[in-house]
């Protein structure tokens, strides 16, 4: 009888636990795949568990672990970055940054740039919350020159 009680409220605490807020990541081109990389992280418990992930045309993924944010809060931001794979190869980033950051609730989705120039045909757009962070451009992807 002790035992199902100890039960019944271990698996009461696990449901009423707040996880991790979520992050997802949204593939939207239709020829290309896209991989993410997690930055490392500066925790010894979360090292080597970054998220890496290659998404398919059209595929969504999201996090909701401690790994991929470890401060579980929806206002928490991790750093990312983003490859659209092919040839050329484009990184995904701010000028002359290498990664984008998104907060624990936020959406990253890789598209077609709209403007559509030779220079920059992908573009990322990242929101948080129901708030879109890049702004009617959007972050450029440029050509890899080499591999970093």
């Amino acid at each position: 009888m002790r035992l199902s009680i100890l039960l019944g409220a271990a698996a009461c605490a696990l449901v009423l636990a707040p996880a991790a807020s979520a992050y997802c990541l949204q593939n939207e081109l239709t020829d290309r795949d896209v991989f993410v990389e997690q930055e490392r992280l500066k925790s010894e418990l979360r090292e080597g568990n970054e998220l890496r992930v290659a998404l398919k045309p059209g595929q969504k993924h999201c996090c909701r672990n401690l790994n991929c944010n470890p401060g579980g809060r929806s206002e928490s931001t991790v750093e990312l970055r983003v490859t659209v794979l092919g040839q050329p190869e484009y990184t995904c980033g701010p000028e002359k940054v290498k990664t984008i950051k998104v907060t624990g609730d936020g959406l990253v989705r890789v598209q077609r740039n709209p403007k559509k120039t030779e220079l920059s045909p992908y573009i990322v757009r990242v929101r948080s919350g129901q708030k879109d962070l890049t702004g009617p451009s959007g972050v450029t992807c440029l050509a890899t020159k080499g591999k970093p």
